[in-house]
C-alpha cells in the first residue's frame, strides 16, 4: 500500500484550532447581518468573484486569439442606468446585443473603435486607414470581427457564472448604432464594467452591461454567510493557523550507495565512505526541500542553507 503523509500533532491542533474561530467568527457574522436592514441585496462578494474570474477567462482567450499575451484589467461593476450609459458611448464604438437565458434578460457589449482596429490588424495582418468614412466606417470585417470578440466576451462571462448555473445565450445584432442592438429600456438598470485590455504597448476598451434583473434571479440574495465566503474564510483561517504552527525539521546528510551484500556484513566500528560531509539536506515530512552546509558557530552544530530543491 502506499505510504501517505499524515498531519503532524502541530498542525492538528493548529486546523482545529481555526475551526473553532471559523465557528465563533460565523456566529458574529450572522448576527451581524440580522441587525441589519434585512434587504434582499445581491451578493457583493458573489459578483466580485463573477468579475475576477471573468478577468482571468478573456486573459486567457484573448491571448489565444489574437496570438499576443494580454493582460486584462477591469473596474469593479457599478449599478448604472441604461439611457444614462448609452449618452457615454462614442458614435464610432460598435455594439453588440445578447439575450441571456434562462432569466429572459439583456446584454450589451461595446468595443471602442481603437480596440477594434488592432484587433482586425492582428487577426487579418491588415493596415486599416487612419481616416475612416462615416458611411463604410470599417466595412463588413468590421461588423465580423467586433461579433466575434463580443461572442468571446459573453462566453467568456458566462463561464464566469458556471457555479451559480448553466448561462446560455442569443447574439441578435452587431451594430455601430447602439439602439439597433439595445433592447432594454433606458429606465433600467445594468451592472456597467469598463475593460482595459494591454498588448504589446497598446491598451484598448471593452464594455460590458449586463442587466440587473439577470444577477438577481442569478446570485442568492445576501442572507448569511454564503459558500464563496465560507471557503475563503476556511482557506485563510487554516493558512494562517497553520504557518504559525510549530513543525520538525530535519536534517539529512546525503544517500551512500553499497552493494547489498556489504551492507548486510557492516558491524561496528566500519566507516562509509562520504563525498562530500558538509553536504545536507533540510527535510520535513522526509520530503527534501533544502540543500545545506553543514558547520560549527558559538561551539555548536548547525546547518546554513544554500538552495532550495
Amino acid at each position: 500500500m502506499e505510504e501517505r503523509n499524515v498531519l503532524s500533532p502541530e498542525e492538528v491542533d493548529a486546523i482545529l484550532k481555526a475551526a473553532q474561530q471559523a465557528g465563533d467568527d460565523a456566529a458574529g457574522d450572522a448576527a451581524a447581518e440580522t441587525e441589519g436592514d434585512g434587504s434582499n441585496s445581491i451578493n457583493t462578494h458573489a459578483l466580485s468573484v463573477i468579475y475576477d474570474t471573468f478577468c482571468t477567462e478573456l486573459e486567457n482567450k484573448f491571448t489565444v486569439l489574437l496570438r499576443k499575451k494580454v493582460t486584462v484589467k477591469a473596474k469593479p461593476p457599478t449599478v448604472v442606468v441604461v439611457g444614462e450609459c448609452i449618452k457615454q458611448l462614442h458614435e464610432r464604438d460598435i455594439h453588440s446585443g445578447f439575450k441571456l437565458h434562462p432569466s429572459e434578460s439583456h446584454a450589451l457589449v461595446s468595443i471602442e473603435y481603437p480596440m477594434l482596429d488592432q484587433s482586425i490588424n492582428l487577426l487579418y495582418g491588415g493596415k486599416m486607414q487612419e481616416k475612416i468614412g462615416e458611411e463604410n466606417w470599417c466595412g463588413k470585417i468590421g461588423l465580423i470581427t467586433s461579433e466575434k470578440i463580443s461572442r468571446l466576451v459573453i462566453s467568456c462571462f458566462s463561464d464566469a457564472c458556471k457555479e451559480y448555473g448553466k448561462i446560455e445565450y442569443d447574439h441578435y445584432k452587431t451594430n455601430r448604432v447602439i439602439s439597433n442592438v439595445n433592447n432594454m429600456e433606458d429606465v433600467d438598470n445594468v451592472y456597467f464594467s469598463d475593460i482595459n485590455l494591454s498588448f504589446e504597448e497598446f491598451t484598448g476598451k471593452i464594455s460590458l452591461y449586463v442587466s440587473e434583473f439577470f444577477f438577481a434571479n442569478l446570485i442568492p440574495a445576501t442572507t448569511g454567510r454564503n459558500g464563496h465566503q465560507e471557503r475563503d474564510f476556511w482557506r485563510k483561517a487554516i493558512k494562517s493557523e497553520v504557518m504559525d504552527s510549530y513543525v520538525t525539521v530535519g536534517t539529512n546528510i546525503q544517500d551512500v550507495k553499497v552493494k547489498m551484500k556489504d551492507f548486510l556484513a557492516l558491524k561496528e566500528g566500519d566507516v562509509l565512505p562520504i563525498s562530500d560531509p558538509t553536504l545536507v539536506f533540510v527535510c520535513l515530512n522526509n520530503l527534501r526541500i533544502y540543500r545545506g552546509v553543514a558547520g560549527q558557530s558559538n561551539g555548536k552544530m548547525v546547518v546554513k542553507v544554500v538552495s532550495q530543491i
